[in-house]
């Protein structure tokens, strides 16, 4: 992956706890929150999170990190978080509170440009998990990269288990 893309941009506190972001933007959340009420289709996501900024995990030493992929049902899944408060609550809630988690800071054109075209084939992504307002988008052809896009039936079970970060 590209090193200029996906760089460091910190590392979550030991007890979990973030405070005010000035990342926060709202926008990407509530089309998120719009999508499961039926009232935005899927397909309108790409254009949200092309201008929202995101967080990721990242896994890796050095001066080439990785975008950390969670396997659901035999597929990857990269978990993004349009918050570092939510990204927190999520590692919190999955009993990782404690851990001390690097994660990186990318603009959502960044992430659907650049880095999602350069996972493996079938991963799809999981925006906000463990929210109420979770979606899954799964690698599918139109939506997702060509690079990554598989048959939609070889997602549909899995795509369950990703909004649940990964967990069953």
């Amino acid at each position: 992956m590209s090193g200029r893309v996906l760089t460091f941009a910190g590392i979550l506190p030991d007890d979990g706890l973030v405070g005010p972001s000035s990342d926060v933007d709202e926008s990407l959340a509530l089309a998120l929150a719009e999508v499961r009420a039926g009232e935005l289709a899927m397909g309108e996501i790409p254009r949200v999170l092309r201008e929202s900024i995101v967080f990721v995990e990242l896994t890796g030493a050095g001066a080439a990190p990785e975008l950390a992929v969670v396997s659901a049902e035999g597929m990857g899944w990269a978990l993004v978080f349009s918050s570092l408060p939510r990204m927190a609550a999520f590692f919190r809630s999955a009993q990782r509170g404690g851990d001390r988690l690097r994660y990186g800071r990318l603009s959502g054109a960044e992430l659907l440009d650049e880095v999602w075209p350069q996972l493996p084939a079938g991963t799809g992504l999981v925006l906000d998990p463990g929210s109420e307002h979770v979606v899954a988008m799964p690698p599918f052809a139109g939506l997702a990269p060509e690079s990554v896009a598989v048959e939609r039936d070889l997602v549909v079970p899995a795509v369950g288990a990703a909004a649940r970060g990964g967990k069953g």
